[in-house]
């Protein structure tokens, strides 16, 4: 059984291979870390497209977020649309140029996502999978509490 210290030190493990391996892509296309998480952020389409959504679902802060943005936008990766009922508020949406960046990164994640797995059985990953989805809602449940 995995003490404290090795599953918080598993996650900054994970981190450290993700960005080790996606060193190249960085490069390619002249792009930083936090710009890859965020076009593939936006490309899940699953929890919102504003600058305020990627800094809750990311925990990034304001200022990188804005530079980033920023950044793509110049790059071409991506566009923003002032919303019409809230104008402090921009939608971003991707760009054609970004499908080839996303498809990359989202390779090396299945890359990680094999290393990680190697050896462990569909059991085994299964169990897994309720566990860490019963960790993550005791960390919620704890959360609010505070």
């Amino acid at each position: 059984m995995y003490k404290e210290y090795e599953v918080l030190t598993l996650g900054a493990e994970l981190k450290k291979l993700l960005e080790k391996k996606s060193e190249p892509l960085m490069q390619k296309y002249g792009l930083r870390k936090i710009e890859l998480d965020i076009l593939a952020y936006l490309a899940s389409g699953h929890y919102g497209d504003t600058a305020k959504d990627i800094m809750g679902q990311k925990h990034i802060s304001k200022a990188h977020v804005s530079k980033s943005i920023d950044n793509l936008k110049a790059l071409g990766f991506i566009r923003l649309h002032e919303d019409r009922e809230d104008h402090r508020f921009n939608h971003i949406f991707l760009m054609e140029k970004s499908d080839a960046v996303i498809k990359d990164f989202l390779k090396v994640h299945e890359e990680c996502w094999h290393v990680l797995l190697h050896g462990i059985s569909e059991e085994e990953r299964i169990f897994l999978d309720q566990i860490c989805g019963r960790m993550q809602q005791n960390i919620t449940e704890e959360l609010r509490k505070l």
